[in-house]
């Protein structure tokens, strides 16, 4: 299994078997926008980008019904597409037209056949509160064509916790955690956790590596959107709670790792 990073912000595509995964897939110009405001670096991940892969996309996975999860015009402009979501998420990506969508609470999840033998397995986590109202995060298990294991990664961009880490630690080894290294709160409402509370999670878990998501969102903010938003953290605070940073590894927009070819 491989994971891939498409953009520098939340979207990430997953590698079995000759198929795919996109989770929070931003592959349009078209910027965030409103309160929250985030525009597309050059570079980054197009549909196109994901097709010169040779892999078949078996659908999308959203980890909230938010804008910079769920970009509408990317979804639009393949609304056969299967979607995958919370019931939040699944109302919204039926809202942006998407003809496909399958709602999945915490611990409920479904299977997916890779077109070259093998399969993902995909079970929707528990976010931390308050923002787990909303949101999820993704356990992703990959089998060979044995039904061995063959890697397993766990996605969570807005709040890890202890214990949602032990019970993802009690299904096998854990590959690669993709987890916040920024805590954000956006006035007032804490919507990312910080190194502290993503530390904890990790150390749960035990993955081989952890690899950060939802960077800083101020970066394309106006100076009255920046005044809502307190940032703290970062790879460097999370890396002096590790007991072994060497595991944190960041990727840039298009690289691939291979989850088992780590540590």
């Amino acid at each position: 299994m491989q994971v891939r990073r498409l953009d520098d912000y939340q979207g990430w595509e997953i590698d079995h078997g000759g198929t795919a995964l996109l989770v929070d897939p931003w592959l349009d110009a078209h910027p965030i926008t409103g309160a929250f405001e985030r525009r597309r670096t050059p570079g980054v991940a197009t549909w196109s980008d994901v097709a010169a892969d040779g892999v078949e996309v078996a659908g999308v996975l959203l980890c909230a019904p938010f804008n910079d999860h769920l970009r509408a015009e990317t979804l639009r402009s393949r609304p056969n597409l299967a979607v995958y979501g919370n019931p939040a998420s699944a109302r919204a990506a039926r809202a942006a037209g998407c003809a496909s969508v399958s709602a999945h609470r915490v611990g409920e999840g479904f299977g997916v056949a890779c077109r070259d033998g093998g399969a993902l397995r995909v079970t929707a986590t528990r976010c931390g509160l308050p923002l787990g109202l909303l949101a999820n995060g993704w356990l992703i298990e990959a089998t060979d064509p044995t039904g061995a294991d063959a890697g397993r990664v766990w996605i969570e961009p807005h709040a890890p916790t202890v214990a949602t880490a032990a019970e993802i630690a009690r299904r096998g080894p854990l590959d690669v955690a993709i987890v916040p290294t920024h805590g954000v709160l956006a006035a007032v409402l804490p919507v990312t956790a910080g190194p502290g509370q993503t530390s904890a999670a990790v150390r749960a878990c035990g993955p081989r590596r952890i690899v950060p998501t939802a960077t800083d969102p101020r970066r394309d903010m106006s100076w009255w959107q920046r005044a809502l938003y307190v940032v703290w953290g970062g790879e460097s605070a999370l890396a002096e709670r590790l007991v072994d940073p060497t595991r944190l590894m960041g990727l840039q927009p298009g690289e691939h790792l291979d989850v088992r070819a780590v540590g």
